[in-house]
């Protein structure tokens, strides 16, 4: 605890010399874990908002073009915890090239997404 109340007190301060302020109510210390931009920060390293991660895997196949590039958008936010992100992706990817004349979700596509969202749920912890 002590080694957590000093650097908080250094900020606090600073803050305070340069007339900033800080909304009580928004600040949380000595938490184990804190929710930062999809991520959960926590002693054990960085790892994914379990509420994005339920996102994902309840995430039906795309249908169409820009559905596969929402889904590929909100998937490469965590593609530093997913091992091989690029190679597992490439299936769907391949649907965006201009040369597919039409969509077309094959078999490949499918078991590439499915693995996908089975690899959310083991991601790595940085």
């Amino acid at each position: 605890m002590d080694d957590h109340i000093d650097p908080v007190k250094q900020v606090l301060n600073r803050l305070q010399k340069n007339n900033l302020l800080v909304k009580a109510e928004k600040c949380k210390f000595a938490v184990p874990s804190v929710q930062y931009l999809g991520y959960v920060l926590s002693e054990e390293g960085i790892a994914m908002d379990p509420d994005k991660v339920h996102a994902i895997l309840d995430w039906s196949a795309p249908t169409s073009v820009r559905k596969v590039q929402r889904f590929l958008r909100l998937s490469n936010y965590y593609r530093r915890l997913i091992p091989n992100f690029s190679e597992v992706v490439f299936p769907i990817t391949r649907l965006l090239k201009k040369e597919a004349y039409s969509f077309s979700w094959s078999t490949e596509v499918e078991e590439s997404f499915c693995h996908l969202k089975s690899l959310f749920c083991s991601a790595l912890i940085l």
